[in-house]
């Protein structure tokens, strides 16, 4: 999917210019970063039928924005770190609540058996940034530091 294309989907999911314009900000300062939302957000499910997903994302672009000013890697981190442990919170509480991130668990349980937030975690990194991507490298290298 083109960079354009996937900014204008995200764009879309945001209620609000503020959301927007930091989106826009995200995307001009980690692309490759933004990829990976809509992939999450569609094996989730629709903004409609989980509005907590969309939570997440504008709590993850609120951190990034705060992070303005920082170094590269600090921004990095401000943005994922509460996206993907938002995606952890939703896939590890027992019960599910949501349906729609019922498939995503299931891709989870068939390489961690056991929902534990740390195992999820690790998967879901996995899944989203693997080590063969550019942002996988920085990510695994922004946190051996």
């Amino acid at each position: 999917m083109a960079a354009n294309t996937v900014k204008l989907e995200i764009a879309k999911l945001l209620d609000d210019d503020k959301h927007r314009t930091i989106l826009y900000l995200l995307d001009a300062d980690w692309p490759a970063a933004i990829q990976i939302v809509p992939v999450a957000m569609r094996v989730a499910g629709e903004s409609e039928r989980t509005p907590e997903c969309l939570l997440i994302l504008k709590e993850s672009l609120r951190s990034y924005h705060q992070s303005l000013g920082k170094t590269d890697r600090q921004r990095l981190k401000a943005f994922l770190v509460p996206f993907i442990d938002g995606l952890c919170g939703l896939l590890t509480v027992e019960p599910l609540e949501l349906g729609a991130v019922t498939e995503l668990s299931a891709v989870l349980e068939e390489g961690v058996g056991k929902r534990s937030y740390s195992a999820v975690r690790e998967r879901l990194i996995e899944l989203l940034m693997p080590t063969s991507s550019s942002l996988g490298r920085v990510w695994r290298v922004i946190n051996k530091v």
